[in-house]
């Protein structure tokens, strides 16, 4: 039983939510454009000229307003239905499709079944004619010929007025908005303020350029001279002999024993002086057994 419930509710659910993406998107479809008096402007297929409605796909997404219908009476919202299956129906994102209300639906799939007087109503209805898509109403009862009224692309407002020139099947502008290099032409014909802003551009590039290179250039060159400065050398010569002070009996002994090894041949004659030979290998200097005998002569 809960299996059934489940199943049930998920079905229901799901068109729930396929009902309410379907409502976002056809809500972006709206009337935009309307001509009641066609004296010498849009001409159907057939070469007659007849009151004319556009509606326009304000949304992003493709949209088919096959099956949806169109009325002028409040109380019948279902009074015609835009043919169902054909891919003229179908709205590209931003596109616009105009119906020509002649009274013959037997003509095309854009040809109402029903005219419009000059003071009246009409609305859009989805393809369960229930749901209101997009309605307004209208009183022109004097309606000049060739005059339509419709909603600018450009005003935010959004707000039903006349407009300048007739455009079915195109986007409403009543001011056609110039791009930047038509301003700035405008601004600057002779080109002198864009010859200026390059030089500057370009100078001020060269010279942020040669400050970087200065000194990258002078911190290189001096971590270079520090690398190549020369080494103090060290040297291993012997600590300079200091004068023997007068009358000190300390030095004494050492000088009587290295003149005693030096008249016994036991010493290198240098230049630089004299120096005992040591013996039995490396021994400090101040090794009895080497340097003093228990009897001296």
């Amino acid at each position: 039983m809960r299996t059934y419930f489940w199943k049930y509710f998920s079905v229901f659910l799901l068109f729930a939510m396929m009902s309410h993406v379907y409502a976002q998107g056809i809500k972006s479809v709206r009337f935009n454009e309307i001509m009641l008096n066609n004296q010498n402007n849009y001409q159907d297929e057939f070469g007659d000229r007849n009151a004319w409605v556009e509606i326009f796909n304000s949304g992003y997404s493709t949209i088919n307003v096959g099956g949806c219908y169109l009325t002028n009476d409040p109380e019948n919202p279902t009074k015609y239905r835009i043919p169902k299956g054909l891919p003229n129906t179908i709205l590209a994102p931003r596109s616009y499709a105009t119906f020509i209300f002649s009274g013959n639906s037997d003509r095309g799939v854009f040809q109402v079944g029903f005219r419009l007087d000059s003071v009246g109503y009409l609305a859009l209805y989805d393809q369960s004619g229930k749901f209101l898509i997009d309605s307004f109403s209208y009183a022109y009862p004097e309606m000049p010929a060739d005059i339509s009224f419709g909603i600018y692309e450009n005003d935010k407002t959004h707000q039903w007025q006349q407009m300048e020139e007739p455009s079915p099947n195109m986007v409403n502008y009543n001011v056609i908005e110039k791009t930047r290099a038509e301003k700035f032409y405008e601004n600057d014909r002779h080109g002198f303020v864009i010859t200026l802003t390059i030089m500057s551009v370009v100078f001020l590039a060269l010279l942020l350029l040669a400050i970087i290179f200065t000194f990258t250039g002078k911190f290189f060159k001096k971590q270079a001279g520090k690398s190549q400065q020369p080494k103090q050398q060290q040297t291993d010569l012997p600590a300079p002999i200091k004068p023997l002070a007068d009358n000190n009996d300390d030095d004494m002994p050492a000088i009587a024993m290295t003149l005693h090894l030096y008249f016994d041949n036991q010493h290198e004659v240098e230049q630089t002086g004299f120096y005992l030979n040591p013996q039995h290998g490396q021994s400090p200097w101040g090794a009895k057994a080497l340097n003093f005998r228990q009897l001296p002569k």
